[in-house]
């Protein structure tokens, strides 16, 4: 903000890289839950070790945690005065 980034720029910056960083865990933890899944389909009470919809509740569930987790910092970085910012570096 010090450099001429308006609040909104914050916010889109924590936000993109926030959901860069879900997105990445996504894809890798998708494919290692299907692997879970299989190995431990004896443990599973009325689900499928490949059932799409709890795969979708879950990642719905897990972006709206991490986008929550994002919001945080990134109001945070919005309210915070560029003067006081440069004060202290």
């Amino acid at each position: 903000m010090a450099l001429g980034a308006g609040r909104a720029d914050v916010l889109r910056m924590v936000l993109n890289y926030g959901g860069l960083l879900m997105a990445v865990g996504l894809l890798i933890g998708f494919p290692m839950a299907l692997g879970a899944g299989k190995l431990l389909a004896s443990q599973l009470f009325e689900v499928s070790p490949g059932d799409p919809a709890a795969y979708a509740i879950v990642s719905v569930a897990l972006l709206a945690t991490g986008f929550a987790a994002c919001m945080l910092p990134a109001v945070r970085a919005m309210r915070l005065s560029p003067m006081a910012i440069l004060r202290n570096e």
